[in-house]
Order: structure tokens, then sequence, then C-alpha cells
């Protein structure tokens, strides 16, 4: 609040409050926070139960998300004629149902489940509903400003994503660890299956954010951008959006070659549930 009063009493201010005029930005930046809010806190989530329930090592766990990040490669690298033919706001409406769909399924988690079971298929829907919805979200961001004003309008979007991500992993970690805490209140015996629980509800209730974040997005965005130069300039210039991607992948494959298997530090999960509180901390 205090930024706010600060700038619209500059002469000169970092943000002018006229840019918010623009119903195609606030609907972006809104759908934004809503978004990261419903996906951030999932990589959190795959990332404990791999490892706390199934026995993954630090790398398998990060290996197992890797068809999420070749996904959206593969998505990024063709969605431009989809959001020509389908316009922004559609596109960012199919993706959010997408996300939604895939986060319900994920939310499908069992202490005696496996990586093919019930993480591949579902990782895969969300991660071409987040390339549908984050790529949309962005380009409806700086299509809705001025010329002069596209730098600010990128800042936006992404302190929008980043203020999203942040809020999405606070409220789904508290939610996911009452869930916990009640699991074990109730006598559930199993650490294991009680954390699994509080994951199942944490990601349920980021599927709720996304199908949110589709409402707003039908509300807050006009049914056609005023202009698609944008888009088509998405389709020629596609190639940084996979040398981004290429550079994780390259870092992932390198991970899993130059570092040790298991850490020696790392706890078998047996040791993890007898050597901890009842109800484990989300740290």
């Amino acid at each position: 609040m205090a930024f706010v009063v600060v700038e619209l009493r500059s002469s000169h201010p970092l943000v002018p409050m006229r840019i918010f005029a623009s119903r195609m930005l606030r609907g972006a930046n809104t759908v934004a926070v809503l978004t990261t809010m419903a996906m951030f806190p999932m990589f959190f989530f795959i990332t404990l139960y791999t490892q706390q329930v199934l026995g993954y090592s630090p790398i398998e766990s990060g290996l197992a998300q890797l068809p999420f990040a070749l996904t959206i490669v593969v998505v990024a690298s063709s969605i431009g004629p989809v959001i020509a033919r389908l316009g922004l706001r559609t596109t960012a409406i199919t993706g959010l149902v997408l996300m939604a769909i895939g986060l319900t399924w994920i939310s499908r988690l069992s202490t005696d489940g496996t990586f093919l079971s019930v993480l591949f298929g579902p990782m895969l829907v969300t991660a071409v509903g987040a390339a549908f919805a984050f790529i949309s979200m962005t380009i409806a961001a700086t299509n809705g400003a001025a010329e002069h004003e596209a730098g600010l309008a990128s800042g936006l979007i992404n302190t929008a994503q980043q203020i999203g991500g942040a809020l999405g992993l606070g409220v789904l970690v508290a939610v996911a660890t009452a869930r916990t805490e009640s699991v074990v209140a109730s006598g559930e015996p199993s650490v294991a299956v009680a954390v699994t629980e509080g994951y199942s509800i944490g990601l349920l209730v980021g599927a709720a954010l996304a199908l949110t974040g589709a409402v707003m997005a039908a509300i807050m965005l006009p049914r056609r951008a005023q202009a698609v130069e944008p888009v088509a300039d998405l389709v020629a210039e596609r190639e940084p959006v996979l040398s981004y991607e290429c550079l994780a992948l390259t870092g992932a494959v390198m991970a899993a070659i130059m570092l040790p298997r298991r850490a020696p530090s790392v706890e078998p999960v047996a040791d993890l549930v007898a050597e901890r509180e009842p109800v484990p901390s989300y740290e």
C-alpha cells in the first residue's frame, strides 16, 4: 500500500497506475497469480512424496519431474498457431482447465503408488495446461500495454507469477499440514499415509485455484486481442523458448551423471518415520 501511495505522488513513478487501465493487463496479471498459486506447490509436494514416501533419491526425484519440462518444450514450440486460431482468452481457459484436471489426477497419490501409476500421466496433462496458460497470459499482459510500456508490463506479469507462487506455497502447505495433523490425530499409525493424505488435499486445493483462474480468465479477458502481432512473433521467434529449456535439460543430465546416486546423509524412509515427530514438518 505504501508503494502505491508513493507511486501516485511521484512525478516519475516506476509503475504508473494508468497502466492498470488496460482490461487485458489486469486480467492477465490476476490469472497469472492464480495460475502459479495452483502449479508451483505441485513441484514441492511431488518432491516430498517421491523422496519421503516412494524412497527416491534427490536425483531420482528430480528426474521424475523431467517429463513435465520436456512436455512444456514440445508444447511451447508449437503453441503460436493455437493462440492465433483460438485467441488468448480461450487458450488460457483451456490451459487452466487442463491444469485442474491434471492436479486432480495427481492428487490420487498412494503409499504403494509408482511413477507410472500416479505421476507420469497427470504430469503430462498438467504440463500441457501450464504451457497454454503461461504463454497466453504473458502475451496478454504485454499485448494489453502501450508499446513504450511493454517492458513494464513484462515486469508486472513476472512479479505476479512470483507473488502467486509464494502465496500458493504458503497456503497449500498450510492446508496439507492441517490435513496431515488431522489424519495423525485420528489414530493413523503410518506417517507415510498421513503425509500422503496431506499432499493429496494440497493438490486438490491447487486444482480448485486453477479452476478459479479459468473463471477469472473468462470474466476479465476480452474474447479477442486487439492485436495479433505478438502471437506471430511468438511463432517466428520460438527458438529462445527451446534454448532455455534445453539448458535446463542439459543441467539435469549432467547432475544425473556427476552427482552420487545417494547422498550418505540421506535417511531411509523407515528411519525418517521412526526418528521424527509424529507430524513431520514440510521443510
